[in-house]
């Protein structure tokens, strides 16, 4: 007669990507970043990043999740100190019963603490989504699966205006999106060599940034170096030799409150990369006077052979 063999595992993944995967759960979620906080306010990631934190299922049979709040140990390189602590942060949701496919969605509620000690200080908490073993039972070993999601948040130098407070209270209340940068991810497929190809022309597929503010925003957008970012390429797809073999039409631009506009893109492709399958990122930076973002734009590319 076989035994039932079921061993808990937590296999933690850590990556500054913007997209984490672990056997049985992905996020596309893996580095999230907001500068400017206000010091005795609190944000919804929702609403900042225009997106929820979510994870994708894909075990073989029903498994609960659960999302905790992580404080790092130390401060990392780039100088962002354990968050001092958890209580700044609220996942809305944390506990999910999931069917294989199924995507688990919520908010987090980041509230900075009223301490002009803080102003000026970076500081990185983890958000960890992990299942727990398949409920199904069956002859052999079934694992338990976890990651380890980077969120970032700056402090900004300033206490806040009352009209820096009045534009936060009004994102709260009324649920909107400030700034959105679109789209997550771009799929373009047979795509020519030795050419310049405009992305918009041939594909449909543009960088679009509305600011639905009532403050100008600045934005610069670059194709990055993945690997150099810390990042790393999908199953089935490796990083691009050359970030600028995808070209930004507009690197940097000022919008005007309540305004959107398309940014164009292209690809050129050497002859010698026929066949393959190439990762890119792209990095918007938006900045306001009441907000920090970064995005991240993924752009998957199936060259032609």
């Amino acid at each position: 007669m076989k035994k039932n063999i079921i061993i808990q595992v937590i296999a933690i993944l850590f990556s500054f990507s913007t997209f984490v995967y672990s056997a049985g759960i992905s996020s596309p979620c893996g580095t999230m970043y907001l500068g400017n906080l206000k010091i005795g306010q609190s944000y919804s990631l929702q609403q900042s990043l225009g997106y929820p934190f979510n994870v994708t299922y894909s075990g073989r049979s029903m498994a609960d999740m659960k999302i905790t709040v992580v404080v790092p140990s130390t401060t990392t390189s780039d100088g962002f100190e354990p968050i001092p602590s958890d209580t700044w942060i609220k996942v809305v949701k944390d506990q999910f019963s999931l069917e294989p496919g199924q995507v688990a969605e919520t908010d987090v509620i980041i509230t900075i603490p009223n301490d002009e000690a803080l102003m000026g200080r970076k500081f990185l908490v983890k958000i960890s989504p992990a299942s727990g073993a398949p409920k199904a039972g069956g002859p052999g070993l079934a694992f338990g699966v976890g990651l380890m999601c980077r969120l970032q948040l700056e402090i900004g130098a300033k206490p806040p205006t009352p009209e820096e407070i009045r534009q936060i209270k009004k994102q709260q209340l009324g649920g909107t999106v400030s700034v959105l940068v679109s789209p997550e991810r771009i799929f373009l497929v047979d795509v020519p060599v030795g050419r310049k190809v405009n992305l918009k022309k041939e594909y449909q597929e543009a960088l679009k940034i509305v600011n639905s503010t009532d403050f100008k925003l600045k934005t610069n957008i670059k194709s990055v170096d993945v690997i150099k970012s810390g990042m790393f390429a999908p199953t089935d797809y490796k990083v691009a030799e050359d970030p600028n073999w995808l070209k930004i039409g507009k690197e940097s631009i000022s919008l005007k409150k309540n305004s959107i506009i398309d940014i164009p893109l292209y690809l050129e492709i050497p002859e010698s990369q026929k066949g393959e399958k190439l990762y890119f990122v792209i990095i918007t930076e938006a900045t306001s006077e009441i907000r920090n973002v970064k995005y991240y734009t993924k752009v998957y590319v199936d060259v032609a052979k």
